[in-house]
């Protein structure tokens, strides 16, 4: 489903990735992407996406598990709104409703049905609202907003690792505590000295190279939280 949600966003975008079409920032144009660069071809890419949502539902429905079918379906209502260019959608395009899409889409779409499945159809016990699920669920929807809003909104970041770190405190287990306390302040510190050190607001290589940065945080949180 990520393959076709990416898919669909790069179709739709092949225009402004090649550079045709210029939106008052150049940085937006991608022409090193597959398609933009003539690397895929229109009609494989459209193969890929269309192939890449049946499978996912394919899948979905062969493993009997609801939850995971629900993902399926918010995922692909959702990256149909973000990218396609209709009436009422195209979301990526207006202010709020870019970083409220993907905030339904990293911060819950990913986060709950993924756990429901895991608790009652693979382990085989009732789903729970736990502790570290609520806050995997409010630190990936902070990193989604950030990231759909604009990328270099520190402070905003900064709040949810403390809100992790408060977290990690009422841990009951204390090897649980300690690493989530040390972990967290250090991601949160290398981004905070980084955006002293390396950010330029006028230069995209910088921004840029910031902005991935926090994708490897964020990753780097996720896998944290989930073990």
């Amino acid at each position: 489903m990520n393959t076709f949600l990416t898919a669909l966003n790069q179709i739709w975008d092949v225009e402004i990735d090649k550079g045709y079409i210029n939106i008052n920032d150049a940085h937006i144009n991608k022409p090193y992407l597959p398609l933009a660069s003539g690397d895929l071809s229109m009609g494989t890419a459209i193969a890929i996406c269309i192939g890449s949502a049946i499978l996912s539902y394919a899948l979905a429905i062969m493993s009997g598990s609801p939850p995971l079918l629900l993902i399926q379906i918010l995922c692909f209502l959702c990256g149909c709104a973000y990218s396609l260019p209709l009436p009422f959608l195209r979301w990526k395009s207006k202010t709020f409703m870019a970083p409220l899409t993907l905030v339904i889409l990293m911060g819950f779409t990913l986060q709950l049905p993924f756990c429901m499945h895991m608790q009652q159809y693979v382990l085989g016990r009732p789903f729970v609202l736990t502790r570290p699920l609520i806050s995997t669920v409010a630190i990936m929807s902070i990193f989604a907003f950030v990231n759909g809003l604009l990328k270099s909104f520190l402070e905003m970041l900064l709040v949810a690792y403390r809100g992790v770190v408060i977290s990690g405190t009422s841990s009951s287990f204390m090897r649980s505590k300690i690493i989530s306390i040390i972990v967290h302040v250090v991601l949160a510190l290398i981004l905070w000295l980084q955006s002293k050190k390396k950010i330029d607001l006028d230069n995209f290589e910088s921004t840029f190279g910031f902005y991935m940065l926090i994708w490897k945080a964020r990753d780097r949180l996720l896998s944290l939280n989930c073990t």
